[in-house]
């Protein structure tokens, strides 16, 4: 009867306690339900993000490059390269495109980073489609491998380098694309080669177009590339260009330059065999 007692004066004390504080209950349900709201809202919020973003991609365009050989019938050589822009997305009006092309040198020395030679004439005619989608524009060039194969042979002959530094090279062509959205306003993007990158990676490349006088493509010879690294190095890198005895070769090279050229022997012995790509 105690217990019973007892019990009875427990839960009397708790719905006591439970009227005088049930203020403090309808703060922290209503503060919970209000917390839960807001969690739902923000995860809606993200949600629309997500849905808008896709939607913003349906309208985009997609544009990338294609490059082909064309082997000329009569000497049976890969004598010209022809580049396309295509775009694959959504359809944008008023496209503008600009090709630059360089000789990426590099002279396996750490105190100098890959330099950019500026070239004209690789790819000097454009023939836009005008078309919003599919074919943007074609960029071709007049025996423009040839040449640049013939950069590649020079390299490999005991009498033009003759005591040069060797250096390797590719030839790199930097497109800029600015076009009009369907929001619209102006875009744009750029290509490093075949490779989408910000306009700001290029943006240093480009300038070199004003700084130095871009090589003909034509006229591309050893020295001449050799010439422009060093108006781009200045002085203190300054590549010594006069033709020396073999025997002073590795005088003039630093260890690292005979020990790669040593490695690396039959590399440059198979190099040879590149003129596969102009003689079929």
């Amino acid at each position: 009867m105690l217990e019973l007692e007892n019990t009875i004066m427990s839960i009397s004390q708790m719905r006591v306690w439970l009227e005088r504080n049930k203020v403090f209950f309808e703060i922290f349900s209503s503060s919970l339900i209000a917390a839960a709201a807001i969690a739902v809202g923000l995860a809606s919020y993200l949600v629309s993000v997500s849905q808008l973003r896709v939607s913003e991609i349906a309208t985009e365009p997609h544009f990338y490059i294609e490059t082909t050989l064309y082997r000329d019938a009569e000497s049976s050589s890969y004598n010209e390269s022809e580049m396309r822009l295509l775009n694959a997305g959504a359809p944008v009006h008023n496209i503008v495109v600009d090709v630059k092309s360089f000789i990426k040198v590099n002279l396996f020395t750490e105190e100098v980073e890959p330099i950019y030679v500026p070239v004209v004439g690789y790819y000097f005619a454009q023939f836009p489609s005008h078309s919003p989608k599919g074919l943007v524009a074609t960029f071709k060039g007049s025996k423009n491998n040839y040449y640049a194969s013939q950069l590649y042979f020079a390299k490999l002959s005991p009498e033009v380098m003759n005591g040069r530094p060797y250096f390797d090279h590719t030839f790199v062509h930097v497109t800029s694309v600015d076009y009009l959205s369907p929001f619209g306003d102006r875009r744009k993007l750029a290509f490093l080669g075949r490779e989408q990158v910000d306009p700001s990676v290029v943006k240093p490349i480009l300038e070199k177009y004003e700084k130095f006088n871009p090589l003909e493509i034509e006229k591309l010879t050893v020295n001449s590339v050799l010439e422009a690294v060093n108006e781009q190095t200045g002085s203190k890198n300054a590549t010594d260009l006069s033709p020396k005895f073999s025997a002073m070769t590795l005088m003039r090279f630093p260890i690292k330059y005979g020990s790669w050229r040593s490695q690396n022997e039959k590399t440059l012995q198979r190099r040879t065999n590149h003129q596969s790509h102009q003689t079929a």
